[in-house]
């Protein structure tokens, strides 16, 4: 996917462009997708957008799912909290 290929890239613009499309992209699935690659690059500064983004409904949790795994490896805290809320 395009945001997984953004993820090799990991800077500010990519941060952004990521951010962009969990913002406004139509596709719940481009947004989960999106929300783990910003997880991937941004680490623990992307987590108020996970929290915020985590807890709206969706359909078959496209937009939780992907970001689960993402989670599970990050050692903070405040990851391991968010990841154990959602896990199933």
């Amino acid at each position: 996917s395009a945001s997984a290929s953004l993820a090799k890239f990991p800077d500010a613009t990519t941060s952004a462009a990521l951010t962009d499309m969990i913002q406004h992209d139509p596709s719940l699935i481009v947004r989960g997708e999106a929300l783990a690659a910003y997880l991937t690059v941004a680490g623990d500064a992307a987590l108020p957008t996970a929290t915020r983004v985590m807890a709206m409904p969706s359909w078959q949790n496209v937009l939780r799912g992907p970001a689960l795994p993402v989670l599970a490896t990050m050692q903070s805290k405040e990851a391991q909290n968010l990841y154990h809320q959602y896990a199933q």
